[in-house]
Formats: structure tokens, C-alpha cells, sequence
């Protein structure tokens, strides 16, 4: 599939359609690949010639793919229940050691991760609108949390959990044999 999506010879405004689509289907390796091209035709100001003229589409929808590597939310437009949050969804496997903090998320939720050793050690959501929070994360074994209260987290289909979170509340969520909070991950920024 993955020599399927990469195409060469194609502007940049065009190949800056393959990496989205390839975090979409999970395959992170396919996307990194693909970034590696747009950056090769990018001017040395950050922005890709077009006709002679610089145009920003392109780095702009760069930033956009690496966020999609991270976390993904989208909804079914055809579903009225809301689509799950996505947890480092299409990482690729040379990158074993991430972290990020804060990404916003449909749903209006901010979205904190650690990842060591190719194993995710944390995810932090704060909802900052009370809207139902459904989370798919690749933590394994046993689903740990930390917060100011009991959440109440049910697992609602193969790999996804719903999670009371409240406007304002947090949570942290953690592999079950993780024995750490790091303070990076205690608190908003």
C-alpha cells in the first residue's frame, strides 16, 4: 500500500494530499516520507514556490500532517454519536521517543502524550467544553487514571473508551503497569 501513495514528480501542493491521507489509514512511515519531499521543495524562507511565487499552502498543511501523526478527531457526519480522539494513531516506527502537549482536538478538548521506547507512558485530556470525550489510545494492558475525582471510563467498542470528563476537568490516563506521574504531565500548561 505504501509504494501505492507516494508519488514523485508531483508539486508540492499535490503531495501535500498523500500525507494526510496515508495518517488517516495509520501509516506514519508513508507520511513522514512524503513530509521529507515537501521539505525538499521548500524555499529556504519555509514557503514552496508556485509559479515563480511563494505560497504557503503547502507548509501550512506540513504542520497539519505532523499534528495528524499525533492525534486525529474527526466525526461521522453521518453518525450523531461524536468519533473517538486518537492517540498517536499513525506514528512513525523510527520515532520511538515523542512528546507534546496541548493539542486541541474536536470537541474542544486539549490533548497531552508521552511517548518512550516506542511505548505510550501517558495521555492528558482536559475538556474545555463537557462535550462527550471518546478516546482511542494505543496504552496497553489495563487503562490506569488519575484525576480530581472517580471518573467513570467504559469501554464502548474494541479499542475505544468514553470518558465522563466535565468542562474544566482533566485526566490522566496511564498504562496500568506505569508506576510514574511525571510532572510534565500533571496539570495544564
Amino acid at each position: 500500500m505504501a509504494a501505492g501513495l507516494a508519488r514523485t514528480g508531483l508539486p508540492a501542493m499535490v503531495q501535500s494530499h498523500v500525507s494526510p491521507i496515508a495518517t488517516a489509514l495509520g501509516e506514519g512511515g508513508v507520511a513522514l516520507e512524503e513530509l521529507k519531499r515537501l521539505q525538499a521543495d521548500l524555499l529556504p524562507n519555509g514557503l514552496w514556490p508556485c509559479g515563480g511565487n511563494p505560497c504557503i499552502e503547502s507548509t501550512l498543511g506540513m504542520t497539519n500532517i505532523v499534528q495528524n501523526m499525533l492525534v486525529q478527531s474527526w466525526s461521522d457526519p453521518a453518525n450523531e454519536e461524536p468519533g473517538p480522539i486518537r492517540i498517536i494513531p499513525a506514528l512513525p516506527s523510527i520515532w520511538k521517543d515523542v512528546e507534546f502537549h496541548d493539542l486541541c482536538t474536536e470537541g474542544a478538548f486539549l490533548v497531552s502524550a508521552k511517548r518512550t521506547a516506542g511505548k505510550t507512558k501517558w495521555v492528558r485530556i482536559k475538556s474545555l467544553a463537557g462535550e462527550p470525550c471518546r478516546v482511542r489510545t494505543d496504552l496497553p494492558g489495563q487503562i490506569d487514571f488519575k484525576g480530581a475525582r472517580q471518573f467513570k471510563l467504559e469501554l464502548i467498542s474494541p479499542g475505544i473508551c468514553q470518558i465522563d470528563l466535565k468542562k474544566g476537568e482533566e485526566i490522566l490516563l496511564l498504562a496500568e503497569a506505569n508506576a510514574y506521574t511525571p510532572s510534565s504531565a500533571s496539570g495544564s500548561k
